[in-house]
């Protein structure tokens, strides 16, 4: 079970980042272990890729990996973005066995959850 951890953010954000490093690194060392030989789609808004892309990136080199993003907000929360990501999945050839994975929160958990669920 992958545990998580409160951290107070300071104005130099150096415990965020340092949280967020340690569960990039735990996300990819689960995902070796359990997910083996399986796609992995990694849906999160615009923002938290350009944030973020780049590390996971880096962190999933070698594993069959897709990201998807979705524009930020809670305007994004639409069927027109609902079908996107369903052709997109269904574009990628994903079946019930390989792996979405939600990257944030709010909207994209809402999405994402209700896209795998119909999928």
């Amino acid at each position: 079970m992958l545990k998580l951890e409160v951290v107070g953010v300071d104005e130099d954000n150096s415990e965020y980042n340092d949280c967020l490093n340690r569960l990039t690194e735990n996300v990819r060392k689960k995902i070796k272990d359990i997910f083996k030989n399986r796609k992995i789609a990694i849906i999160c808004d615009k923002t938290v890729k350009s944030l973020y892309g780049n590390e996971l990136k880096r962190q999933l080199k070698g594993e069959e990996f897709y990201f998807i993003s979705i524009p930020s907000g809670e305007q994004s929360k639409t069927l027109k973005n609902y079908c996107k990501l369903i052709n997109k999945l269904a574009e990628l050839s994903f079946t019930r066995k390989d792996v979405v994975i939600t990257f944030g929160g709010g909207v994209v958990g809402d999405i994402t959850g209700c896209a795998s669920a119909t999928y």
